[in-house]
């Protein structure tokens, strides 16, 4: 299975170690760090037997592989031939050098259509030397046996080189109208050849332009000379899913595609966190959350076409997050047979690592909500429903007597850490930083002017909107709405900002289709989800998942807040009240229309 990783990894890190330096020697130097070694092993031994043919994939490069091959045989002796396929057609001669006697020792595999045909010829060159010579893994993605599952090649263009880079005047030209600051592009991704394979590169797609951001890169270019255009469809699904547009191209099969990073939309997709057991691992439900986590993406991309949509996966941002909080702590980040705790506690106050214990640390969360005035207007930060108020709740912080690590996923527009940090230092709590997911330039100056030391997984200079994606699915999240008398259906009394609940007010700049067309697919999504879960509920416990059970299968069910003296009713599928909604959006659509 780790065959194929070989030249892809090497390409990868080579491509991120880039930086300014010349794109065309970049990409094809993991089969020269690959040939290279070996010779430096024999350097003192007589001229070592057979030879090397390498099948180039970038013509502007042919000279600088035909030196180094001249170069390469004086001091080795070993004979080294280059051949250099013609611009658009290197997978037709590979295809044709590799049915020969002779076939090349060494080629190039770019993306994920040429590891399906020839991956089984490639080699792992995970614990070579040349692998322990690279600086950086973070845009690789490894398994549970460290094996890597993704990896991305990318390396800054700068504008003197976008023809050089492109070799494609119609595509230069677009560049030069669309893509002012700094530009990355990314020329190698794929993954380990397993059906979860577009959900690696995702991932590792996720952790490279998190990369770019944070590096102040503001676009991000991909080319590919993708000659295997069946395979590769997925792939580019996946590219228009990050707000990725296809560039114009007066080349013949070299696909380009550009988004603009500037300000991005963020989306935490974090439905699976909010779960029980068994359904959060359940298969049936597993599937339903990856399809409609493609559909919110494929919707949150018409906001604004062409601009980046970048989400995060809850689950792995919460094992990033124990990660730093362990280091900070200075504990290990596994918990052994024997519980060794640091002398610092974590106080999560948000959703992220809400019911989770951190290793080796003394973990305490102080329970919040917002809830929104009952038209909707404003909000404040209190005590989530059932728990002590917040002065009691930081009490009990106090009495552990530890140094306080505060945890939330996001730092953005920081209502919450407003509302609780200043209590927390008039309480006397020795509070010495905050950890959260995501931060943003915004919540950069907010910490500055809290004086609150901060440290972030991901950085976003920038960021036009975030989105919690449990709050947008009724029933499964939402954010709780003030009550004038108590809840018959004891479940939290909540508003999601989507139609036909509330026109959102935080993007006023978009019209009514975009918030129906992004409502509609939010309505979808929940009532999908929802059938899943009752399904499964009903095959493990033989009885419906009834609005009056969902609470056996969702950790916080929130009720859509229908106004006073009305009830829902308990004995009816929570699914059946969201047919209810799309119906009465269809309703607008066609009074507005």
């Amino acid at each position: 299975m780790k065959k194929f990783l070989a030249l892809l990894l090497t390409v990868a890190m080579v491509f991120a170690m880039a930086a300014c330096s010349a794109p065309a020697a970049d990409e094809t130097k993991p089969a020269e760090e690959g040939t290279a070694a070996p010779a430096e092993e024999t350097s003192e031994q007589p001229a070592a037997s057979g030879s090397v043919y390498y099948l180039n994939f970038k013509p502007e490069a042919d000279a600088a592989w035909q030196e180094l091959a001249k170069k390469y045989t004086e001091l080795t002796g070993v004979p080294v031939k280059v051949v250099t396929a013609a611009s658009g057609d290197y997978q037709t001669t590979l295809t044709s050098e590799m049915d020969k006697s002779e076939a090349p020792t060494l080629f190039q595999c770019g993306n994920q259509g040429a590891l399906n045909t020839w991956g089984e010829y490639c080699l792992d060159l995970k614990d070579t030397d040349f692998y322990k010579e690279m600086t950086t893994d973070d845009f690789n993605l490894f398994g549970e046996n460290g094996e890597v599952l993704a990896a991305v090649g990318y390396h800054e263009v700068l504008s003197d080189r976008f023809y050089e880079e492109f070799q494609d005047e119609a595509a230069v030209h677009y560049l030069r109208k669309n893509a002012a600051g700094r530009l990355a592009v990314i020329t190698g991704v794929a993954g380990l050849r397993d059906e979860k394979v577009y959900e690696w590169i995702q991932l590792a797609m996720t952790e490279t332009i998190a990369a770019c951001l944070k590096l102040g890169f503001t676009h991000i270019a991909c080319r590919f000379e993708n000659e295997e255009r069946e395979m590769d469809m997925e792939m580019e699904k996946l590219l228009y899913r990050f707000g990725f547009l296809k560039m114009p191209s007066g080349v013949k099969n070299k696909d380009r595609y550009l988004v603009d990073m500037t300000y991005p939309l963020v989306l935490i997709q974090n439905v699976s966190t909010e779960l029980k057991a068994p359904f959060d691992r359940n298969p049936r439900v597993r599937k339903v959350l990856l399809e409609t986590g493609h559909a919110l993406l494929d919707a949150m991309k018409e906001l604004y076409p062409g601009n980046l949509v970048i989400s995060f996966d809850a689950q792995h941002m919460n094992q990033q997050m124990m990660d730093l909080i362990t280091f900070e702590n200075h504990v290990p980040a596994q918990q052994g047979a024997k519980r060794v705790l640091g002398k610092k506690m974590c106080v999560p106050f948000g959703k992220i690592l809400r019911d989770v214990v951190v290793p080796n640390t003394v973990t305490k969360a102080i329970y919040t909500e917002k809830v929104y005035t009952r038209d909707a207007s404003a909000s404040r930060i209190e005590e989530y429903p059932n728990y002590s108020p917040l002065p009691t709740q930081i009490e009990t912080i106090k009495s552990f007597k530890r140094p306080v690590i505060l945890a939330d996923d996001i730092l953005h527009k920081g209502d919450r850490i407003k509302k609780l940090y200043p209590m927390l230092k008039k309480s006397g709590v020795p509070v010495e930083r905050l950890v959260v997911g995501i931060l943003s330039g915004h919540g950069t100056d907010l910490s500055s002017m809290l004086k609150l030391p901060v440290e972030s997984i991901y950085y976003i200079p920038n960021v036009k909107a975030w989105f919690q994606e449990s709050t947008l699915y009724p029933f499964l999240g939402g954010d709780m709405i003030e009550q004038t008398q108590k809840s018959r259906t004891g479940l939290l009394p909540a508003i999601n900002q989507i139609l036909p609940y509330v026109i959102p007010q935080f993007l006023p700049e978009l019209g009514w289709q975009q918030f129906n067309n992004l409502s509609l697919i939010c309505l979808l999504n929940t009532q999908k989800i929802l059938r899943v879960l009752e399904a499964e509920y009903q095959k493990g416990f033989g009885r419906n998942l009834t609005l009056g059970r969902l609470g056996e299968a969702v950790k916080d069910p929130y009720c859509v807040d229908v106004g006073s003296h009305v009830t829902l009713d308990l004995n009816v599928p929570a699914s059946e009240y969201i047919e209810n909604d799309i119906i009465r959006l269809k309703h607008l659509k066609n009074l507005v229309d």
